[in-house]
């Protein structure tokens, strides 16, 4: 009759053998989960800064959109360009400021 069975000391050494190649496995599973180039970790980073450039883009792409209409308003409506015109202080040729504040007039630099 053949015996199945190992020696005590052969378990042991095939016990510690698992136990590296198991605790190998796991470091390299570590390291290219948390330490490598292209992680987990990395690649989730990434994907997070992707989606935070998108949405900037997005609210570029509107701001952009609103200047524009608001150039193209400026350009061919002599109305909307005059109020810009006299948010900035500008008047027509002949017009007078009659300020009725009560506050001293500023004086104009231009003038001197």
């Amino acid at each position: 009759m053949e015996r199945n069975r190992t020696s005590p000391l052969r378990d042991a050494q095939r016990k510690r053998l698992l136990i590296v190649l198991f605790s190998m496995v796991a470091a390299a599973f570590g390291y290219l989960v948390f330490f490598a180039d292209q992680s987990l970790v990395s690649i989730l980073l990434k994907k997070r800064q992707l989606d935070l450039v998108e949405k900037e883009k997005k609210e570029l792409v509107r701001d952009n959109a609103q200047l524009e209409e608001s150039i193209d308003r400026i350009n061919n409506d002599p109305k909307v360009l005059e109020g810009e015109a006299r948010k900035k202080g500008m008047l027509k040729e002949n017009e007078l400021i009659l300020d009725f504040s009560g506050k001293p007039p500023k004086k104009n630099k231009a003038k001197q």
